[in-house]
């Protein structure tokens, strides 16, 4: 073999370990494009995650706040309600037992006792 040969041959090895270099260079390139495309993939399918549950969080309180609020508002109409129902009991209680005297029967006591004091003492009509 003659150093032409070699030369070429060397040359030739040379150029070859190049293009071998290259194309493990593009090929790493790739690979790190493609990581880099998978990271912000995962990055994306993360950051889904966290906006869903800081949704569902949001909502939850939302809708604790709003059954707090109807609970609150259930409470208070309760109270009301049987408030009035206690009023309401109280005066019909009056009532009833006025309305268990008979109209004629009324009208005579206040005649008899006189109409200030119709139950306590009988009003003397004469002194003498």
């Amino acid at each position: 073999m003659s150093n032409t040969e070699t030369y070429k041959k060397t040359e030739e090895e040379r150029i070859q370990e190049e293009i071998d270099w290259l194309a493990t260079e593009e090929q790493l390139e790739m690979e790190r494009a493609q990581i880099h495309r998978e990271s912000i993939a995962f990055q994306r399918m993360q950051l889904e995650q966290v906006k869903q549950t800081v949704e569902e969080e949001q909502k939850q309180k939302k809708e604790e706040k709003h059954q707090k609020v109807e609970a609150e508002a259930e409470r208070k109409a309760e109270a009301a309600r049987r408030a009035e129902e206690e009023k309401r009991g109280r005066r019909s209680k009056k009532t009833q037992s006025r309305l268990k005297k008979r109209p004629k029967e009324r009208k005579r006591k206040k005649q008899r006792y006189g109409s200030s004091s119709w139950g306590r003492w009988p009003a003397v009509q004469n002194w003498d």
